[in-house]
């Protein structure tokens, strides 16, 4: 039998699934249990769909970059806006609701801003796409008083140079997911919620509501781009409770795209996953079933569904209020519950699930009431906390938990997402801190600036 590698050493290498297969929860206790991490090392070479997957290179030399975030300082002090970063790091509010992010547009930044994804535009620019979780689509007084998803447009330079709505009259839109062909999956979180295909670069008229995805709570998306046609994983954000929790599900489209385009995604089958039993940190199989009627028959939009999607197929597992999920290059996908305060890991190959992280584990744990996840490029999984202390907490290779930021007084910090450079983190805080007293309670997005990428040379790689 081989001896596996340090875990710094994995975490630099891919690795087969059947090799990840065989990397147990022992083995890898070994070298992180007191941190209290179900990490497995083999699967953190990721990059997920998008922009925010791709390695950062240098703007000047090309000069490719890693992450630096498991050699930051402790947070600071919070500023005026009430964000704390890591020495070395600026804050900028770059929109705030109710407030135009272009001074005399007429074009508003939305409240409750949630999930988000960035993509880089030919100028060498880019566009972050922002949600708005407001649960209805407002009094139509206000453009900034409805639900949908916004768009704040950056030049090279990281000057904000445009803003403008790319989906309007949806309800309750909170995670999402990037897609390879360069658009955002926007997910309204409600029993009669639809999953809206968003165009960063278009308007709010080219949106397209995808039905065929199912009408359910969703929550995020990930897309598999090595199946033909390319397959769409989707969490639902409903809680182990009377509703008896959410599932996880996939979208399988009709048609066979052979040159890796965007797929059909007006018609297929929807699927929801069953789970063998057993220890939740070991790889346990997964099943997957048609689910019969993916839009059920609702009563009123917005209110009770008759046969929600999460009762029609008997004997699903049943995730504690499904919330981020990100795809990752060795074809494996990775998801968070807040309910229970998990990480998984879906092996899409082996068609295994099993837990990689738990809250309980150990009472020294800062990562708590997860909620959005993305990951480096290196094998840092960053996680939002929706709750707890309200920070966005890194974890890296090693099994180490790093503050990267935290907004005070329940801002609860959304969408992370990192610029082509790795210079820029923006985040939104949902509807915290967003400046002085006078305006603690709106929400807003912010630019997080700083070495959070670096050459390799200079954190010793």
């Amino acid at each position: 039998m081989r001896l596996q590698p340090p875990l710094a050493e994995l975490a630099s290498q891919p690795i087969p699934c059947a090799a990840m297969s065989s990397f147990t929860r022992r083995q890898f206790l070994h070298g992180a249990a007191q941190l209290g991490v179900y990490l497995q090392s083999g699967w953190l070479v990721g990059c997920g769909s998008g922009t925010q997957g791709r390695q950062p290179t240098d703007p000047v030399t090309g000069e490719p970059l890693v992450s630096n975030i498991g050699h930051l300082g402790p947070l600071g002090e919070p500023d005026r806006f009430g964000v704390r970063v890591p020495p070395g790091f600026t804050v900028r509010r770059v929109a705030a609701e109710g407030v135009a992010p272009i001074p005399g547009s007429d074009y508003l930044w939305h409240e409750k801003p949630d999930g988000g994804a960035l993509f880089a535009a030919e100028d060498g620019g880019w566009a972050y796409l922002s949600n708005s979780e407001k649960n209805e689509d407002g009094d139509g007084n206000n453009a900034y008083d409805q639900a949908g998803v916004g768009a704040l447009r950056f030049d090279r330079d990281g000057h904000l140079i445009d803003a403008y709505p790319v989906l309007v009259g949806s309800t309750k839109n909170c995670a999402g997911g990037a897609t390879p062909w360069g658009t955002w999956l926007s997910c309204e979180e409600t029993d009669s919620g639809y999953v809206y295909e968003c165009f960063p670069f278009g308007t709010a008229a080219d949106a397209v509501r995808l039905d065929a995805l199912g009408k359910f709570q969703h929550e995020a998306c990930a897309v598999d781009p090595l199946a033909d046609p390319m397959h769409i994983y989707m969490t639902e954000d409903q809680r182990n409770d009377a509703f008896n929790g959410g599932g996880f599900y996939r979208f399988v489209p009709s048609t066979h795209v052979a040159d890796g385009s965007r797929p059909d995604l007006s018609s297929g089958t929807l699927q929801v996953a069953r789970v063998a039993s057993g220890d939740i940190f070991t790889p346990r199989a997964v099943t997957w079933a048609n689910v019969p009627f993916p839009q059920p028959i609702d009563l009123q939009r917005h209110e009770s569904v008759l046969n929600p999607t999460r009762f029609q197929v008997p004997g699903i597992e049943r995730f504690d209020g499904g919330e981020g999920i990100w795809y990752h290059h060795d074809h494996s996908l990775v998801f968070s519950t807040k309910g229970d305060n998990r990480l998984w890991r879906y092996d899409i190959a082996a068609q295994t699930v099993q837990a990689i992280y738990d809250d309980d584990s150990s009472p020294d744990n800062i990562l708590s009431a997860l909620d959005n996840v993305i990951m480096t490029p290196d094998g840092d999984i960053i996680c939002c906390e929706d709750g707890d202390d309200t920070q966005v907490v890194g974890l890296t290779p090693d099994g180490r938990q790093v503050p990267m930021l935290q907004l005070m007084s329940n801002g609860e910090p959304a969408g992370p997402a990192f610029s082509p450079d790795g210079q820029r983190l923006y985040v939104s805080g949902y509807s915290g801190p967003s400046g002085p007293a006078d305006d603690r309670n709106l929400g807003a997005t912010y630019e997080i600036k700083g070495p959070w990428f670096v050459p390799a040379s200079s954190v010793g790689r």
